[in-house]
């Protein structure tokens, strides 16, 4: 996990609810990062970028891709495309990782609405795409049709993460889904099973 105030890569061992520090990260105004084409991606809502970090300690900015009038957030990727919600409008960009000897580049495919929610974490597995709202902490489901996406449900995690914490990201498996905050930084289990999914 990242600790986006303080620009540090965190890591957790099994059974342990503090975070280690793994080293400092290369973003003074980090959004989210990814991990793609065996390195670290993160976004800049500031100046609007995209980066691409090299594998040094410092994790130091290899290459920058400039998103003109977008305000790059959350990111997720398979590997194979990398998508990025926008922290100011209700968008997700997707973009296809290129690689060639010169190196690796975006090439952008589209963009999905999520009307009324600001993705500050997003997820795709299953042809679904996972969005966490960072004013309702409510996670969204959406499937993936074509060029858009299609409301499914959602489920409320202000129980678990009261409205005043500030939600920073989100991973998911079938058992669990782990939210990330801010001050302080934690690391919060969801039992999958607990979740209640409304339309």
């Amino acid at each position: 996990m990242v600790d986006t105030e303080k620009q540090r890569l965190l890591s957790f061992k099994p059974g342990s609810v503090q975070p280690e520090p793994e080293g400092e990260f290369s973003n003074p105004d980090l959004g989210g990062i990814a991990w793609a084409d065996g390195r670290f991606w993160s976004t800049d809502p500031e100046k609007g970028a995209i980066y691409q970090h090299g594998i040094d300690t410092a994790y130091s900015i290899r290459r920058s891709y400039p998103q003109p009038a977008r305000h790059p957030f959350s990111i997720f990727s398979d590997g194979e495309y990398i998508w990025v919600g926008d922290s100011k409008t209700d968008e997700v960009y997707q973009y296809l990782l290129v690689r060639s000897l010169t190196g690796t580049s975006l090439t952008p495919l589209g963009r999905l609405q999520l009307p009324g929610i600001r993705p500050v974490a997003i997820h795709i597995a299953a042809g679904k795409l996972w969005a966490l709202d960072g004013l309702s902490h409510k996670v969204f489901r959406y499937k993936l049709e074509a060029s858009r996406a299609v409301a499914l449900d959602s489920a409320d995690l202000s129980h678990w993460l009261p409205l005043s914490r500030r939600l920073t990201g989100m991973a998911l498996n079938n058992q669990a889904v782990w939210v990330t905050t801010a001050d302080p930084v934690e690391l919060h289990r969801i039992e999958a099973q607990s979740l209640r999914w409304k339309k």
